[in-house]
């Protein structure tokens, strides 16, 4: 009687032992499948980081480039001028770029925002990538666990 109560033991460690197994499989590609996703998020949080600086930087070198143009076209216009109507329409260029550069600084704003915006879903892509990392430690600690339970029912 109490070597059948034995064998009956054995087959159901034997069997939890199976299950535990497949659970354990199964997590293990679940953490693969983690590690796949954290890496496609650090990629596009690399790419959103350098499309940001990428914007930015062009937009300053653009309005840089106005402000030169502006300046030097108002002052190649001043010593060319002779009369009062070529100064009135030297004032009138001189108003259009400053339109110009109004129109620039509204676009270095509006792409301000925008980065504040790429800001916040980069911080939010980091937050979700440190949630998967703890996760995968969490999945860890369950596949640690049950391989500790193989363990002690043998």
């Amino acid at each position: 009687e109490e070597i059948k109560t034995l064998r009956n033991k054995l087959e159901n460690i034997k069997r939890n032992n199976l299950k535990l197994s497949k659970k354990t499989s199964e997590l293990e590609v679940e953490i693969r499948r983690l590690n796949d996703k954290e890496a496609e998020y650090k990629l596009m949080c690399g790419n959103l980081k350098t499309e940001n600086t990428t914007l930015v930087e062009n937009l300053r070198q653009e309005k840089q480039q106005l402000r030169s143009l502006q300046q030097k076209q108002f002052e190649s216009t001043i010593n060319n001028s002779k009369n009062e109507n070529v100064a009135a329409e030297l004032k009138k260029q001189q108003q259009q770029l400053i339109s110009q550069l109004q129109s620039a600084d509204a676009s270095t704003e509006a792409l301000r925002k925008e980065s504040e915006v790429l800001r916040g879903k980069i911080a939010a892509s980091d937050a979700r990538v440190e949630a998967l990392g703890k996760e995968r430690g969490d999945l860890r600690a369950k596949i640690e666990k049950s391989k500790q339970e193989n363990v002690k029912l043998f």
